[in-house]
C-alpha cells in the first residue's frame, strides 16, 4: 500500500514537471483548441441560418478582433476617471491630515 502511494506521488510529481517543461511548447495549441471549441457553437448556428461556414468564421473572428479592443478602450476610459477621482480623494486626505494635525496642536496648548 505504501509502495503504491509512493509510486503515485512520484508519478504525479513527474507529470507536473513534464507538464511545466512542455507547456511552453503546447500552450499555443491548447489556446487554439479552446478557441476552436468556443467558436464552433456560434459558427454552427450561423451555418444553420444559411451562412456558409467560412463566412461565419470570418464574421466571428472579425467581430472579436474589432470588439475586444473597443471593450478594452471603454474599460480603460472608466479606469482613467476612477484614478483621477482617487487622486482627488488623496489630496483631500492630505488636507484632513494637515487640519487634524493643527487641531491636535491647538488642543495640546
Amino acid at each position: 500500500m505504501r509502495q503504491r502511494r509512493g509510486l503515485a506521488i512520484l508519478g504525479f510529481v513527474a507529470a507536473v514537471l513534464l507538464g511545466r517543461l512542455c507547456f511552453v511548447y503546447l500552450a499555443p495549441f491548447l489556446i487554439a483548441l479552446v478557441l476552436a471549441l468556443i467558436l464552433d457553437l456560434p459558427i454552427s448556428a450561423l451555418e444553420k441560418v444559411g451562412l456558409p461556414r467560412a463566412w461565419g468564421s470570418f464574421l466571428l473572428v472579425a467581430v472579436a478582433f474589432l470588439g475586444i479592443p473597443f471593450l478594452f478602450s471603454l474599460f480603460f476610459v472608466h479606469l482613467w476617471y476612477e484614478i483621477k477621482s482617487l487622486a482627488g480623494i488623496a489630496s483631500l486626505g492630505q488636507l484632513s491630515d494637515l487640519f487634524s494635525g493643527k487641531i491636535i496642536a491647538l488642543l495640546e496648548d
